[in-house]
């Protein structure tokens, strides 16, 4: 737990001698409800913890998820309407979502943790220009680690980091 006891980071490994690939990507049963019943069964007590500096800096390309959770009329020309958001008088004649991009960061150090997170959605019209392509993620070390607020469950975060030495300048 950090200070305030209400946010608290959890780290995941695997099992010992497990192959450094063992975590892939985050397993399927890892949802905020699994990881609700998995962290309400934990023994609180000291550790000697060890755990490397490591940066995330994520940007992710949210149209194909929201679309998958039933957005799809959003992204389509034709078929969405936000013409509301325009001033009256200076709406276009077709108005839709043309990109979502989140962008998290999580640092981890000695002094503590820095985190921050921004959702980005671009409206485009009958004149925008094609999104740009999406940015490269990098990952450190071979864990899952999550950021969440206890006293509601929330998870604020959530990640795995696949190698510390060659992600983030070393870090």
């Amino acid at each position: 737990p950090y200070r305030g006891e209400r946010i608290a980071m959890y780290v995941v490994l695997p099992d010992t001698g497990a192959p450094s690939g063992a975590l892939g990507a985050a397993p399927p049963e890892l949802t905020p409800e699994h990881f609700r019943l998995a962290a309400a069964a934990l023994e609180r007590r000291p550790v000697a913890l060890q755990l490397p500096r490591f940066t995330v800096d994520c940007t992710a390309d949210l149209v194909a998820p929201l679309s998958a959770l039933g957005a799809v009329a959003a992204f389509d020309p034709d078929r969405a309407d936000f013409r509301p958001l325009f001033a009256p008088g200076a709406a276009p004649r077709r108005a839709w979502i043309s990109r979502v991009v989140q962008r998290t960061y999580v640092q981890v150090n000695e002094e503590g943790t820095k985190a921050a997170a921004v959702t980005a959605i671009d409206i485009a019209t009958d004149t925008s220009a094609a999104p740009p392509p999406p940015t490269p993620f990098v990952v450190d070390r071979a864990f899952v680690f999550a950021i969440r607020d206890d006293g509601t469950g929330a998870l604020l975060f959530l990640g795995r980091v696949a190698d510390p030495d060659r992600a983030c300048g070393g870090e």
